[in-house]
C-alpha cells in the first residue's frame, strides 16, 4: 500500500471543477460514498491529489487520508491494517470493527481499488458499506466498476458517481493543456483533437506533446492516433494489458466499426459466446453502450479505435480487409448502406463495392449521401464500361454533389456524352431496364444543372412508372417532377414532387424530403398563389433546420422561394435577407434554374439603396444565358419585367427593348411580349399605343405565362384612365387589377405605381366592395409620400381625420373623442387649410394619397 499522491504529470491542468465536485459532496449529508470509476488516464489520482491537496491546508490535520492500492495488495489483512494506518485506529479482525471506532471525522480515500481481487478482500469492503460507521466517508477511485454491490448505495441515495464523462477535459481544458506544450491549434484542427480524444486527459497530454516536437501540426495531428510511439506504448501498458487474449481480440476485430452490436462482434471474431468478455470490456469502460435505430449499439473510444485500427490494418492486412467485408455484409443486410459501403470500400473488395453501390446508390443519393459515393467516383472499382450500372450510379452521385467534370467523364466513357446527348443516341445502348433508367436520370439531372434540354428527360418523362426498384423509381420522380417544374407543367410537377414527397418520408431519406418541400413550394409561387408559397417556403426550411441541412446547397432552394415570396408581397427586408442566404448555400450542385433565380433575387436585393448596381448585376447575370438553354417559363417573365421596369426608372431604353427581346425570344409571343411593350410605350407617352397593347392581354388574345402579368395589365389600364381624366374606366380597372391580385396574395405590382395607386385607392374610397380589406393591404405597403410641412397634423388632429371616414356628424364625431362640437370645428377648419381641400371628402382622398390613411 501507498499513503502518499504521486506527482502530477507534465502539463498537468489544475481543474477546480473537479474538487468542488468533492467538495459539495463532502459537505453534504448524504450520500457518503464517492465512487470515481473511469479507464486509465483520465486523471482519477490527479483530480484526487489536487483535491487532497486543499483539503489538508484547509482542514484539521487527520481528517483526511489515502490509501493507494499497490499490486499484489490482495491480502484481506494487509487491505485492514492498511486502512487502520490512514486513519490512525487499532486494526480489529475487519474492516467493519477497525473503521467503526473514530472518535473524529474521516474522509478515507482508496485509489487504484480496481488491483484488488481477492475475494474476501471485497467481502469486508462490501461489509463495511453495508454499515459505514456515521464518522467516515468513503472515496473510492477505480478504472472499472467494482465487484460491489454499488446498485443498492444508488437505491439507498447514499452513493455519488463520478465518471468519465465528468472527469473528460472540456473545449476549453483541451486549449490549456495544449498551450502548456506550446501548441495553438486552428479551430478545425482543434475540433479534430476534441472528436478524437473526446477529452480523455492522457490523450490529450500526448497528443499535446508530440504536436509540441512538430513543424507541421495539421500532419502531425491526423498521424498522431495510427503512428505516435508514446501513444502505442501507453495503449499497450496501460489500456490493453488488463484484458485477456479473447478481449483484445474482441476490440481489435471491431475496431473497424464506429458502433457495433454484440451480433456483428460474434461474426467478426467467431465466437458464439462473448458476452462475458463483452460485459468485462463494458465494466473497463473499454466499450459504451448508446441506444438508437436498431437497439443498443456498443462503440469504442474513438481514440482507442482508430488507434487499434491502424495497429490491425498494418500488422495483419488481409485479416482487416476480411474484417471490414464481414462489416459491409452485416450492415447492407441490417438496413446501414452508408455504414456498408465506408466497409466495403476498405475492404477493397471491388465486386462487394460494386454490388453496394448498384443495390445502395440510388438510396443514398436520396438521402443526401453523394459524398460516400463520389470518393468511389475518382477510379470506380470496376471500369463503368464493364458495369454500367455502377458508373452510372456514381454519376448521378456526382451530379448531385455538382462534380460536373467528374460525372461526365463516366457518362463519356458509357456513350452518354454531349453528342450522344444531343443526337439522343449512345454509343452503347443501355442493355436492361435498371441500366434505361440510371441512363435517363442522370442525363436528366445533368440537364438540370445545365439548363440544356435532351431527349432523356422527354423518354423519362414516358419510362419513371415502369422502373422497378423502389429507389430508381422514386429518384425518377423527383428529376421529373423537377424537369416538369422547370418546363412549366406545374400540374404536373406538382404530382410527381408529391408522390416523391410521400414515398421519401417513408423511406427517410431526407435530402428528397427537402427537395420536394422546396420544389413544390417554387411550383405553388410560379402558378401564382402566393400566401400557398410563402407557407410552403416556410415549412421547406423549418424541415430543413430541424435536419440540419439549413446551411447545405439543399436549402439553397426553399431560401430562393421564400426570397420571392417576400418580394412578392412587398417586405424587401425579408427578401433581401433570404435572398443573402440563398446565395451563401448556392453551389455547383444546384439547378440551372436555382441558379439563376438565386442571382436574379441577391441582384435586387440592392434595388432599393443602388438601383443602378441591382439593373447592372441583372444584366450581367441573365445574359449567361445562352440561346440554347431552356429557361423556367414563369423565372423569364418575372425576371424580363423586373430588369425592364429597372431600366425604364434608370432611363436606360436600350436596355429595357433588350430585356423586350429577350422575354420575347425565350418565351414567344405572348402577354409579357405586349405588357412590356405596353410599359415602353406608356414610359414615352404614348398611351393610346400604350392600351392597344394591353387590351390584348386582358381579352385573353395575348395569354400571359406569368401570373402578374395579367395584373399589371389591369393596373396600367387604371393608371392610364386616370391620365386620361377618365375616372369610370380609372375605378372599373382598379377593382379588376385588385380582385385578381388579392386571389394570387400580389401587393408588389401595386407598390411600383405608388403614388397613382394611391390615388385611384383614395378616389374609390367607399366603392372598393369585397377588395377593401386587400385594398388596405397595398396601401400599407406603398411608400409614404412626403408631406409638406403645412400639412403635419396635430396628434387631435390626426384623431379626428381618422374619424372622418366615418357618416357620424360632427356631434357623434364630439363625443367619440370626448370634445365639444366647437373644438371639432376648429380642428376641422385646421384639417382643410394644412390639405388644401375645402370638403371632408376631399380631406379623406388626399389623407389617403399621401399615406396619412
Amino acid at each position: 500500500m501507498r499513503f502518499t499522491a504521486l506527482p502530477p504529470p507534465r502539463g498537468h491542468v489544475r481543474r477546480a471543477r473537479l474538487s468542488r465536485l468533492l467538495d459539495e459532496w463532502e459537505s453534504g449529508g448524504t450520500p457518503r460514498v464517492a465512487l470515481l470509476c473511469a479507464p486509465p488516464g483520465y486523471g482519477k489520482s490527479t483530480m484526487l491529489a489536487d483535491w487532497l491537496g486543499d483539503r489538508r491546508r484547509t482542514c484539521p490535520p487527520g481528517r483526511t487520508a489515502l490509501v493507494s492500492v499497490l499490486d499484489g495488495d490482495n491480502d484481506p489483512r494487509a487491505l485492514n491494517a492498511a486502512l487502520a494506518t490512514a486513519a490512525r485506529t487499532p486494526r480489529a479482525d475487519t474492516l467493519a470493527a477497525t473503521l467503526g471506532g473514530l472518535t473524529q471525522p474521516l474522509t478515507l480515500v482508496v485509489d487504484h481499488l480496481h488491483r484488488l481481487s481477492a475475494p474476501e478482500a471485497w467481502h469486508d469492503l462490501e461489509t463495511l458499506l453495508c454499515s459505514l460507521p456515521p464518522n467516515l466517508r468513503l472515496v473510492l477511485s477505480t478504472r472499472e466498476r467494482p465487484p460491489l454491490a454499488v446498485h443498492r448505495l444508488h437505491v439507498a441515495g447514499r452513493l455519488r458517481d463520478i465518471g468519465a464523462a465528468e472527469l473528460a477535459l472540456t473545449r476549453a481544458e483541451t486549449v490549456t493543456v495544449l498551450r502548456n506544450h506550446g501548441v495553438t491549434l486552428p479551430e478545425a484542427d482543434l475540433g479534430f483533437l476534441v472528436a478524437l480524444t473526446e477529452g480523455w486527459p492522457v490523450g490529450v497530454r500526448l497528443a499535446a506533446e508530440a504536436l509540441g516536437g512538430a513543424a507541421d501540426h495539421a500532419a502531425a495531428l491526423a498521424a498522431f492516433a495510427g503512428t505516435d510511439p508514446a501513444l502505442a506504448e501507453y495503449f499497450r501498458g496501460e489500456v490493453l494489458s488488463g484484458f485477456t487474449g479473447s478481449q483484445r481480440e474482441i476490440l481489435l476485430r471491431t475496431s473497424g466499426c464506429e458502433r457495433f452490436t454484440p451480433e456483428l462482434a460474434s461474426e467478426l471474431t467467431g465466437a458464439d459466446d462473448i458476452g462475458g468478455d463483452l460485459g468485462r470490456l463494458r465494466g473497463a469502460g473499454a466499450l459504451t453502450i448508446e441506444y438508437g435505430a436498431g437497439g443498443p449499439w456498443l462503440r469504442q473510444h474513438p481514440l482507442t479505435r482508430t488507434w487499434l485500427a491502424a495497429e490491425f490494418a498494418s500488422g495483419s492486412p488481409p485479416a482487416s480487409r476480411r474484417a471490414e467485408r464481414v462489416s459491409a455484409i452485416w450492415f447492407s443486410a441490417n438496413g446501414k448502406p452508408l455504414t456498408a459501403l465506408r466497409h466495403a470500400v476498405r475492404s477493397r473488395d471491388t465486386d462487394l463495392v460494386a454490388d453496394l453501390v448498384v443495390r445502395h446508390g440510388p438510396g443514398l443519393v436520396l438521402s443526401g449521401h453523394m459524398a460516400a459515393l463520389h470518393d468511389v467516383l475518382p477510379s470506380p472499382p470496376p471500369s463503368p464500361a464493364a458495369s454500367p450500372c455502377v458508373g452510372l450510379t456514381l454519376a448521378i452521385a456526382g451530379l448531385a454533389l455538382g462534380d460536373r467534370r467528374a460525372a461526365e467523364t463516366v457518362l463519356a466513357r458509357l456513350g452518354l456524352n454531349r453528342h450522344a446527348a444531343t443526337s439522343g443516341t449512345a454509343s452503347r445502348p443501355p442493355v436492361n431496364e435498371d441500366e434505361q433508367g440510371l441512363a435517363r436520370i442522370a442525363m436528366a439531372h445533368r440537364a438540370r444543372l445545365t439548363g440544356r434540354w435532351v431527349p432523356q428527360v422527354a423518354q423519362l418523362d414516358l419510362h419513371v412508372d415502369g422502373l422497378r426498384s423502389h429507389d430508381l423509381y422514386l429518384l425518377g420522380l423527383v428529376n421529373r417532377g423537377t424537369a416538369l417544374l422547370w418546363l412549366g407543367d406545374y400540374g404536373a410537377a406538382e404530382e410527381d414532387l408529391a408522390n416523391a414527397l410521400h414515398l421519401a418520408r417513408l423511406g427517410g431519406y431526407r435530402y428528397a424530403v427537402l427537395h420536394c418541400l422546396a420544389h413544390l413550394a417554387a411550383s405553388t409561387g410560379a402558378r401564382g398563389d402566393l400566401p400557398a408559397l410563402h407557407r410552403a417556403a416556410e415549412e421547406a426550411l423549418r424541415y430543413a433546420t430541424d435536419t440540419g441541412l439549413d446551411t447545405t446547397p439543399s436549402a439553397c432552394t426553399a431560401y430562393v422561394a421564400s426570397a420571392w415570396a417576400a418580394f412578392e408581397r412587398a417586405d424587401d427586408t425579408a427578401a433581401s435577407a433570404y435572398a443573402e442566404l440563398a446565395a451563401r448555400t448556392l453551389s455547383p450542385a444546384n439547378d440551372r434554374m436555382i441558379a439563376l433565380a438565386t442571382g436574379s433575387m441577391s441582384a435586387l436585393a440592392t434595388a432599393g439603396t443602388d438601383p443602378c448596381e441591382a439593373l447592372r448585376r441583372l444584366r450581367e447575370h441573365w445574359n449567361t444565358v445562352r440561346k440554347e438553354e431552356t429557361v423556367q417559363p414563369a423565372l423569364v417573365a418575372w425576371a424580363s419585367g423586373v430588369e425592364h421596369r429597372l431600366a425604364l426608372r434608370l432611363g436606360r431604353l436600350e436596355w429595357a427593348t433588350e430585356a423586350e427581346h429577350r422575354a420575347a425570344e425565350w418565351l414567344g409571343p405572348g402577354g409579357e411580349s405586349e405588357l412590356l411593350r405596353a410599359k415602353a410605350l406608356f414610359h414615352q407617352g404614348r398611351l393610346s399605343a400604350a392600351k392597344a397593347h394591353l387590351d390584348r392581354i386582358v381579352t385573353g388574345e395575348a395569354a400571359g405565362t406569368f401570373f402578374g402579368t395579367g395584373i399589371e395589365a389591369r393596373l396600367l389600364l387604371a393608371v392610364l384612365a386616370l391620365r386620361l381624366r377618365d375616372p369610370q374606366e380609372a375605378h372599373g380597372r382598379l377593382l379588376a387589377s385588385l380582385e385578381l391580385a388579392a386571389a394570387h396574395g400580389a401587393l408588389r405590382p401595386f407598390r411600383e405605381h405608388g403614388t397613382a395607386v394611391r390615388e385611384l385607392i383614395a378616389a374609390g374610397a367607399g366603392r372598393l366592395g369585397s377588395v377593401r380589406d386587400f385594398a388596405d393591404e397595398v396601401l400599407a405597403v406603398l411608400p409614404p409620400e412626403s408631406v409638406a410641412p403645412s400639412a403635419e397634423l396635430t396628434p387631435r388632429e390626426l384623431a379626428l381625420l381618422r374619424e372622418l371616414q366615418s357618416l357620424g356628424t360632427v356631434a357623434d364625431i364630439a363625443a367619440e373623442l370626448f370634445v365639444s362640437a366647437n373644438t371639432v370645428k376648429t380642428h376641422l377648419r385646421n384639417i382643410y387649410r394644412k390639405l388644401g381641400v375645402a370638403s371632408r371628402r376631399e380631406a379623406v382622398v388626399t389623407a389617403r394619397r399621401i399615406g396619412l390613411l
